[in-house]
């Protein structure tokens, strides 16, 4: 997967890692066998999750970002893996994102910002993924209480239905100028859910 030149930091522009999204796809429609016939990755970057569900199987992504220079970047790897015919790229803020709203058998796997530059902005993220999908799968800060966490209460008060929380350490690889550390670990929780009813 292409790397992030160059992010920026008030973007919280850090990749996901590979085996972090190569394992929730696998998880989704290898091991369940759920085949999302559309696949949104809001905030893609340079679509680590977008193109790890196409790997595994997916028949079509979307890959949103608000930077033009990773959305080129994706594009340019699409065309080098011979995958750009599954993949469409929109060069959009999320918050105006106008997309088409719950669109059968539509999943959104993203990482968002985690709200450390913009506070709030991962929560803006959540609401336009619960409006255009029937489940999402976010990877956010873990937080310190679980139970009580705006995130999850966010998604709760929606009418959505948590159904898998996991864990995982997310090392962060030195990208911006004040990072002194090779590799910044961290935890990071991974929640899934899908729309009552659904």
């Amino acid at each position: 997967m292409p790397n992030i030149d160059n992010p920026v930091e008030e973007l919280e522009q850090y990749k996901t890692p590979p085996d972090i999204a190569a394992d929730i796809a696998w998880d989704v429609v290898k091991s369940r066998g759920i085949i999302p016939r559309i696949t949104v990755d809001l905030g893609c970057g340079t679509g680590s999750l977008c193109f790890s569900f196409i790997y595994v199987g997916a028949p079509y992504c979307v890959c949103v970002d608000i930077d033009k220079k990773v959305i080129s970047k994706a594009l340019e790897f699409a065309r080098a893996e011979e995958l750009a015919d599954k993949v469409d790229f929109i060069l959009s803020d999320v918050r105006f994102l106008s997309i088409r709203k719950n669109v059968s058998g539509s999943t959104v796997a993203m990482n968002p910002p985690w709200g450390t530059r913009v506070r709030g902005i991962d929560s803006f993220f959540l609401e336009k993924a619960m409006e255009i999908s029937e489940m999402i799968i976010s990877i956010h800060a873990l937080p310190r209480d679980l139970e009580k966490n705006y995130i999850v209460k966010l998604i709760e008060n929606n009418n959505w239905k948590i159904i898998k929380k996991e864990v995982r350490d997310f090392p962060i690889k030195p990208s911006l100028s004040h990072h002194e550390k090779k590799i910044y670990k961290t935890k990071a929780l991974i929640v899934e859910a899908i729309k009552y009813g659904e």
